[in-house]
C-alpha cells in the first residue's frame, strides 16, 4: 500500500514529528511505500534520519497514495480532496489550539480537524475528551506514543514557569 503522512514542519524536533517518523519507518519495514508531505516546504531534517522515506512539498502528492494520514490541523484542507478509493486517518498529538491561544482562525482550523468525519488516532485521553466535548461522534483510536529517550532524553531542569 502507498501511504503518505502529512506534517507542518520537519525542521524542529518535537514529539509529534518523532511519532510520525517512527510510523513511517515501521510501515516501510512492513513493505509499504511511504511518503511524507511537509506543509511548509522545508524538506531538510537534521535531527532525524529520513533516508528511504519520500519527502515532498508537492501539494498534489496525496493523489498518488492509497492512504493519507493527516498529521496536523495544518493539512486539514486535504479532507476535502480524499477520493473514494483512498483511506484517510488523522493523527492527533494534542489539543493543538493550545499552541496559539487567542488565535480564532487557528482554533477554527483545529476544530475542523477534531470534528472531521475521518477516524482519529491519538496518544492522549484528554485530547479525545476534548474532541467528544466539541461534539465528535466519529471513530477515535488510542495508541500510546511511548518515548524514545535517545531523541528525547530525560533531563531534570528548573522550571521557568513559561510552559
Amino acid at each position: 500500500m502507498k501511504i503518505i503522512l502529512t506534517f507542518p514542519t520537519i525542521i524542529t524536533p518535537h514529539g509529534g514529528a518523532r511519532v510520525l517518523f517512527e510510523w513511517c519507518y515501521r510501515l516501510k519495514k512492513l513493505g509499504h511505500d511511504v511518503g511524507l508531505f511537509v506543509e511548509n516546504g522545508k524538506l531538510q531534517c537534521t535531527w532525524y534520519d529520513l533516508s528511504g522515506i519520500t519527502v515532498t512539498a508537492d501539494h498534489s502528492a496525496y493523489k498518488h497514495y492509497d492512504c493519507i494520514v493527516i498529521g496536523s490541523p495544518h493539512s486539514i484542507w486535504l479532507q476535502d480532496h480524499i477520493r473514494p478509493h483512498q483511506k484517510c486517518f488523522l493523527f492527533m498529538q494534542m489539543v493543538e489550539e493550545y499552541f496559539r491561544p487567542g488565535n480564532a482562525l487557528w482554533k477554527k482550523q483545529c476544530e475542523q480537524f477534531y470534528l472531521s468525519k475521518y477516524p482519529i488516532i491519538h496518544g492522549s485521553r484528554w485530547g479525545e475528551e476534548h474532541c467528544r466535548n466539541l461534539g465528535r461522534t466519529c471513530e477515535i483510536h488510542y495508541i500510546g506514543d511511548g518515548v524514545n529517550i535517545k531523541h528525547f532524553p530525560m533531563i531534570n531542569k528548573p522550571k521557568d514557569g513559561k510552559t
